[in-house]
């Protein structure tokens, strides 16, 4: 799997990408097996002791709950905890650290570096008493391990060389070379290094992309799965809106584009496909041609009729994967020459863009979208082919959080109270003599939200954020904006609303 994606990749950027993805999918991989609960069924001695294998993020989330349930058994009133806990896991492939792809000292004859996936796990074994027993613990722990292990190895090595997986790579190449024709390489930045790629190429100069068809909604505020269409509504580039339409074209090469349909989207197995129409049918067996509810006398016809076309389908299964080999080869011959997708969608340019419409019309829905495009995304998220500058940060207020010597003076000056005077820390905001606050140096233990917001801004700043993504439902209102009745009440204003300061940021 790791010479396929290596060799395909030609920019640093398909590589670490493929890298990442492949490391990614193995964990995932893990966390479906594992963990192995304890095993008492064999009759050895050896291998009749309890045995628990799992991944460190399930031992962490096991310890967790143990010290939670720990904490609700003696405590007099337990909390009512909230439903629609996040079972799943996150839909973002992130580099990790207990399962990634290293190099090790190849053969003596060839010095070359050999690539190979190393993950660590989580054991807890019973081992007896060496006194009692002759066997060692050593090798009951050897046996322990090869016993339990095997199985997981054998499982996880036929997943990483499956349609699945390379459908999982292909969807983070896609999104990695969609992201780098965003913008040009800035100078002196950690993650451009791998991003630049041939200096003839056409940048889209802009902050995000939305592809058309993606299903940027949620089931709901505290779940990750997309809502299902419908009710939900697939994004589109809205009529009118020429200046910001792009059509795109995104070079993935020819082992990726097999996994890829021509809009981007992940392509699904002969398989998959009869089992959504099959899915489908099912659906629809209950509901007329008008959508009413069917008569019992139907549905046994429609079951009756089902029940052929699946015999059917049996006798042509066997037919059609014989055939698969010999369609999937004159696909390939056929596309071979097919390097590239086309995906039509908006691009938010560089600039002030303000996103407006009635409510309950997707603002914040878009802007969280926009946000969680700095990372690659598993397919079947509906927002794969959604993608943001990585470099752009999500600002908001945040009540009561802890500033330390940031110089907000650009939005927040003026403020009452005295500074206290103090040989050891002459920046320390309190009440006392000595003066004013000096805000080119503000520190405080709980910030308000506009004072929250302006460190917010200052110190996405000072991280050379390329985009600053604000939304007004989670703003302070005093710092978003200021009319003129109100700068004709409060005259000596300390705070200096961002709509001033917003072009000056841009320039």
């Amino acid at each position: 799997a790791y010479d396929a994606l290596t060799n395909t990749a030609k920019d640093a950027t398909s590589k670490k990408g493929a890298t990442v993805a492949l490391a990614d999918y193995a964990a995932r991989i893990l966390s479906e097996i594992l963990p192995i609960p304890n095993d008492q069924s064999t009759a050895s001695s050896s291998s009749s002791l309890p045995a628990r294998v799992q991944t460190l993020a399930q031992a962490r989330h096991h310890h967790a709950n143990q010290i939670q349930s720990q904490k609700k058994r003696y405590s007099a009133r337990p909390k009512k905890t909230r439903g629609g806990v996040r079972d799943s896991e996150l839909p973002y492939v992130l580099e990790r650290t207990d399962c990634c792809i290293v190099e090790i000292d190849g053969e003596e004859r060839n010095n070359d570096k050999e690539k190979v996936l190393q993950f660590y796990l989580h054991g807890e074994f019973a081992v007896p008493n060496e006194g009692g027993d002759s066997i060692s613990s050593k090798e009951i722990l050897d046996g322990i391990l090869s016993r339990t292990l095997t199985s997981v190895l054998q499982t996880l090595s036929e997943e990483l060389t499956s349609h699945k997986c390379f459908a999982h790579i292909a969807a983070v190449v896609l999104q990695r070379r969609l992201r780098s024709m965003l913008q040009p390489p800035r100078n002196n930045h950690f993650d451009n290094r791998e991003n630049s790629t041939s200096t003839d190429q056409s940048y889209l100069d802009a902050v995000a992309f939305l592809a058309d068809g993606s299903l940027l909604p949620r089931k709901s505020g505290r779940s990750i799965l997309p809502m299902a269409s419908p009710p939900a509504i697939p994004f589109y580039s809205p009529e009118g809106s020429e200046k910001l339409t792009r059509v795109v074209t995104v070079e993935v090469g020819s082992f990726w584009r097999k996994f890829l349909n021509d809009d981007g989207s992940v392509a699904m197995q002969r398989r998959e496909r009869q089992q959504q129409q099959q899915q489908q049918q099912q659906q629809r067996k209950f509901l007329n041609d008008d959508g009413s509810v069917a008569m019992q006398r139907r549905e046994r016809q429609q079951q009756q009729q089902q029940q052929q076309q699946q015999k059917d389908e049996e006798i042509n299964h066997s037919k059609n994967n014989a055939n698969d080999d010999d369609d999937n080869n004159s696909n390939n011959t056929a596309d071979n020459n097919k390097t590239t997708v086309t995906m039509r969608g908006m691009i938010i340019p560089k600039g002030v863009t303000l996103i407006v419409g009635g409510g309950y019309h997707g603002k914040s829905t878009m802007l969280q979208a926009l946000s969680y495009g700095v990372y690659d995304k598993l397919p079947g998220d509906g927002r794969e082919r959604c993608v943001t500058h990585a470099d752009a940060v999500s600002i908001r207020a945040e009540d009561g959080r802890y500033v330390n010597r940031c110089n907000v003076s650009a939005f927040i000056s003026n403020l009452p109270g005295m500074r206290k005077k103090n040989k050891n820390d002459t920046h320390q905001t309190t009440t006392g003599g000595g003066g004013p606050p000096d805000t080119t140096r503000f520190s405080t233990k709980d910030a308000s939200g506009s004072t929250s917001q302006a460190a917010n801004v200052i110190e996405a700043l000072e991280s050379n954020a390329s985009a600053l993504l604000v939304d007004e439902d989670v703003s302070a209102a005093n710092f978003m904006a200021r009319d003129g009745r109100m700068r004709a009440m409060i005259m000596d204003e300390p705070i200096t609303p961002l709509l001033y300061r917003v072009n000056g940021l841009f320039l």
